[in-house]
């Protein structure tokens, strides 16, 4: 009887431990496995009819959404014109309804006239004191919201700020936190940004200064001197306009992002910042 026992639990221990071995192997999959989204944009933004964005994530289309065809959409168009049918002729109803009520009302709320006022008068005398002190609490809130617009009181709580900033920079503890914590965002971004980028764009700022900084901007940027990439600034015209197609395509492996987590948690400096400002809170 105990070996039968026995045997059991051990069958059912083998069956935990094939399940757990299971889970860690998915779990290791999702975290080495890379996740590929890409990202089309194209149109014109003179016709806004024209314009389309599609994201995808590993081949399954999120943005817009795939209509759906056949007997379904049909069958619904249907069921929402008939709802709508149904809801103007009883609002239709209602109205006729609601005209023949009132004007019954009216005839019979003449002779009341006299004491709806009278109890009318008496609430609003009792009121009163409650709208006194509203008037009040008002009149408080308005003067406080008005030293607090006044400049005066605008540069000394801009004031008070810079001088915690510099409190707060001024540590080498904090200095050493915000430039961890800069690094680990730089390098997250190295590696969820986009690895292909084809591009036939050609747009306008407006104004021809606006335009050049854009420039200037896109020219630090590597993927623009990537081949199939074609970014064409118009400094002529001064409307606004973007014209063209972008297509990009990345992927993101999750372990990357827990290695920065784990990286970001570990660092003693920050979690200084981090009891500081619960402490404060």
């Amino acid at each position: 009887m105990l070996g039968i026992v026995l045997m059991i639990l051990k069958v059912i221990g083998l069956i935990l431990l094939g399940i757990l071995g299971l889970i860690l192997a998915l779990f290791l999959i999702l975290l080495i496995f890379p996740v590929v989204y890409r990202v089309s944009l194209s149109g014109d933004s003179e016709k806004p009819d024209e314009f389309a964005c599609r994201v995808s994530i590993l081949g399954i289309q999120l943005v817009p959404k795939k209509e759906r065809t056949g007997r379904k959409k049909r069958q619904k168009n249907q069921q929402k014109q008939e709802s709508s049918e149904v809801s103007i002729s009883t609002q239709v109803r209602e109205s006729g309804e609601e005209c023949s009520g009132n004007h019954g009302q009216q005839q019979a709320d003449t002779p009341q006239n006299g004491t709806a006022s009278e109890t009318a008068s008496k609430a609003s005398e009792a009121e009163k004191p409650e709208e006194q002190r509203e008037q009040q609490k008002k009149k408080k809130r308005q003067r406080k919201n008005s030293k607090e617009k006044s400049p005066d009181g605008k540069a000394e709580n801009i004031r008070e700020t810079l001088d915690k900033l510099r409190k707060e920079l001024t540590d080498e503890s904090n200095r050493r936190a915000l430039r961890h914590v800069c690094s680990e965002i730089g390098c997250l971004f190295r590696h969820c940004g986009p690895r292909r980028v084809r591009a036939d764009v050609s747009f306008s700022l407006g104004d021809p200064a606006n335009t050049g900084y854009a420039t200037a901007v896109l020219s630090v940027c590597p993927f623009s001197y990537g081949k199939g990439c074609r970014i064409v600034p118009d400094f002529q015209t001064e409307q606004l306009y973007a014209r063209g197609r972008l297509d990009m395509l990345g992927y993101v492996q999750l372990i990357h992002v827990l290695v920065i987590g784990l990286r970001l948690l570990f660092d003693k400096d920050i979690r200084k910042v981090v009891q500081k400002i619960r402490k404060e809170s």
